[in-house]
């Protein structure tokens, strides 16, 4: 693929995005991105190291590889996407370490280097501008404006373009965004429960501090009317993004990684609940001269995980890619499908994925539970044994 075929690749990576609160709240926009281009619907986070799953799966994405396989990758593909000749420029969230952001990176402006924001967090810009403290509560805003601006200066003849965007939203603290009150009706997960029911380590992590057990309803649904409205605001920021693109663009969006809200008695991540894992992904071109996303406008049950994307992002942009395209199958031979998925949370938790079948194995309690997700998808009821082909 010569340098004048090939598009500007935007990648938005939301923060903690419950896929099944998401399909309630107000999201024109991204529903319109995803019924535009490919979605995959059995898209999923590998797991997480450490509680900060989120730090985890954007290094799995970065690198092509799970987490505990990452001393076995190569360069991360900002990295081989500059060597091949695309500008890189990144804004927003980066829990990554500054060291590796700056050999990613060319440009950037509006970085928050850390996990989580707060009203009195620190956004890097480079010298002169320095460094200043957030004024806003609602940060999407400034990043999502920040990358249209970078994108509205490129020429028809520059380089092609790989662009970062971490948004903050809607990753806790919650709040009420101005503007996006009203938009949604809370209402409790199908499988919410006042408290998990057995005991494998969950309330250590800070996000299951957030509220004590058992888990107050009034609470929640205020916490979840807050999420929602910051859901709402995320989709609102997508889409002025999506207004703004004049170049051929690829646009990919997803999470990375998902949050239990109620569900199961939990509130956060540090688990492998299919609210945890299960993420919305979707790939998008605009103005596009070729075929280049020639099956796109629809929708694949292919069962892929998020660290997919970094073969997907090279072959995007021509570069040579050692291995296997599970999400645009465009090397020169058709990669494999899967048959199943497997998970893992830190040493502790284990999970399989098959034939709609799931099994979450507790290694330390000796403890598994198994789930038909085809006729239980929210893992309400266990079934009583474990398939033989799992």
């Amino acid at each position: 693929m010569n340098s004048s075929s090939r598009p500007d690749i935007v990648l938005l990576i939301a923060d903690d995005l419950n896929l099944s609160v998401m399909e309630k709240s107000s999201c024109p926009h991204l529903r319109a991105l995803a019924a535009r281009g490919l979605s995959y619907r059995q898209a999923y986070n590998y797991g997480g190291e450490t509680g900060a799953v989120c730090q985890s799966s954007r290094l799995q994405m970065l690198y092509g590889q799970p987490w505990d396989r990452l001393g076995q990758a190569g360069e991360p593909f900002p990295v081989r996407l500059q060597q091949a000749g695309y500008r890189t420029f990144a804004t927003g969230k980066w829990h990554s370490g500054t060291g590796l952001f700056h050999r990613c990176f060319q440009d950037w402006d509006q970085i928050f280097f850390g996990g989580m924001m707060s009203r009195k967090s620190t956004i890097s810009r480079p010298s002169p501008h320095k460094s200043h403290q957030l004024q806003d509560n609602y940060p999407g805003g400034l990043f999502s404006q920040c990358l249209s601006d970078y994108l509205s200066s490129r020429r028809p003849d520059d380089p092609p373009t790989l662009a970062y965007l971490g948004f903050t939203e809607p990753h806790d603290p919650l709040r009420m965004v101005d503007g996006y009150q009203d938009r949604n009706r809370p209402s409790l997960p199908d499988n919410f429960l006042p408290d998990h029911p057995f005991r494998f380590g969950y309330r250590k992590h800070r996000d299951e501090k957030l509220m004590s057990r058992p888990l107050n309803k009034e609470k929640l649904l205020k916490r979840l009317g807050k999420y929602m409205s910051m859901v709402s605001y995320l989709d609102s920021c997508v889409g002025d993004i999506i207004g703004s693109l004049v170049r051929p663009t690829v646009v990919i969006f997803t999470t990375d990684n998902g949050i239990c809200l109620g569900s199961h008695g939990l509130l956060g991540k540090q688990n492998l609940y299919q609210e945890s894992i299960h993420v919305p992904l979707s790939i998008t071109g605009f103005n596009l001269t070729s075929n280049l996303l020639a099956n796109s406008q629809s929708k694949t049950d292919t069962l892929v995980y998020l660290h997919d994307l970094y073969a997907a992002i090279l072959d995007l942009g021509g570069v040579a890619n050692p291995g296997p395209d599970y999400l645009l199958q465009m090397g020169p031979e058709p990669s494999p499908v899967r048959d199943h998925l497997t998970f893992r949370f830190r040493n502790d938790i284990r999970a399989r994925l098959q034939d709609g079948k799931k099994v979450i194995t507790y290694l330390k309690i000796g403890k598994r539970q198994v789930f038909s997700l085809s006729h239980n998808h929210n893992e309400y009821d266990e079934v009583s044994e474990v398939p033989s082909e799992i």
